[in-house]
């Protein structure tokens, strides 16, 4: 995928699944009274204030991932994945990390950050739809248990789950790096 659409999509993603969860919070609560967002108690400028900082962070760092790419590699050739993970966050072994590590953040969360907004967003779409529409096994688990925190247990784990991802994504190139430095030149 281009990179130039790639940032649109995931941009209007983003934007898309943050406007689908405050319209579908408006549907199940419109005064807020019970929404879990430690924001609501701001009302809803408060949120809508809140969501355009997140929305412009997102798509800082989105930008930043996409078009200002880092090879935050080893200098060493044919290293293992669980060795290139190591060398990944560890800045007394990466140079690149002890010199730009707020670079190699910025492309980080820049991937890391807008795919789970866009997950999460949709799983709150989700809850939201089904306790405004009163699904009734969904409401009475919610009755239950408070699932709320799941949701906000969610976000480290999509993290993760993105940063593997992440990880493994680079650790191709890197192999591919590595594999064009080792071909012998005809």
């Amino acid at each position: 995928m281009r990179i130039q659409a790639e940032f649109l999509l995931t941009t209007g993603l983003v934007i898309l699944t943050r406007l689908g969860d405050g319209l579908s919070t408006h549907l199940v609560t419109p005064d807020l009274s019970r929404e879990m967002n430690p924001f609501a108690a701001g009302g809803w400028p408060t949120l809508i204030v809140a969501a355009a900082v997140v929305l412009a962070l997102s798509t800082a760092l989105n930008y930043c991932y996409l078009f200002r790419p880092l090879d935050n590699f080893p200098q060493t050739l044919g290293l293992s994945l669980d060795a290139f993970k190591r060398h990944y966050f560890d800045p007394r072994a990466n140079p690149t990390l002890a010199a730009r590590t707020g670079r190699v953040l910025a492309y980080v969360f820049g991937y890391i950050v807008p795919r789970t907004l866009i997950v999460w967003s949709l799983l709150l779409i989700a809850n939201n739809l089904l306790t405004a529409f009163h699904f009734e096994p969904y409401v009475a688990l919610k009755k239950s248990y408070p699932v709320w925190v799941a949701y906000y247990l969610m976000l480290p784990v999509l993290a993760l789950v993105f940063l593997e991802r992440l990880q493994r994504r680079d650790f191709a190139r890197y192999q591919a790096t590595s594999d064009s430095r080792e071909a012998p030149a005809e």
